[in-house]
């Protein structure tokens, strides 16, 4: 979460300053690939899992059906936004690439970075993961030493 932190400060900085593109382009694809690996790595336990957490409520005592969105609701208020495998890759990944090929549409275009233009596809990301039901967000992973091998390379591509 740092090292993408990291990167995310590289593209603000790269913005800022104007007119370096390619860094601006380096950082945030390190970005985005550190967040896919995030998502991996998160899909290797089921203590990240939302849906685990939900079947397993669910063995315990009788839930409303109607109670997936609530824990949705929950876990992916800006307060409470955590390391959830659903979340990261349903709404962390989409809304990352869709905030950071607007920042690098307004840097080629040499233009201030416009929050409102993202609104409708943010909400469109949103819809998606309130839609798709937890049992439909399938956790496909490499195994973890693979994840945290490919984390590695891109961490020491930062530290260069």
């Amino acid at each position: 979460g740092r090292y993408i932190d990291c990167a995310i400060l590289l593209a603000e900085y790269s913005f800022a300053k104007g007119g370096d593109i390619a860094t601006l382009e380096e950082a945030t694809k390190t970005a985005e690939l550190l967040t896919e690996l995030l998502c991996e790595l998160l899909a290797t336990h089921e203590d990240y899992s939302l849906y685990d957490s939900l079947i397993k409520l669910r063995s315990v005592t009788d839930t409303n059906p109607n109670f997936e969105k609530t824990l949705k609701n929950n876990a992916e208020c800006e307060y409470c936004r955590s390391y959830i495998y659903e979340n990261a890759q349903y709404l962390y990944l989409p809304e990352m690439k869709l905030l950071f090929t607007a920042v690098r549409q307004a840097a080629e275009e040499n233009k201030e970075f416009d929050v409102a233009s993202i609104k409708d596809g943010l909400q469109e990301i949103r819809s998606a993961y309130f839609s798709t039901p937890l049992e439909k967000m399938k956790r496909d992973a490499r195994p973890i030493s693979s994840v945290v091998s490919a984390a590695s390379q891109i961490i020491k591509n930062l530290h260069e």
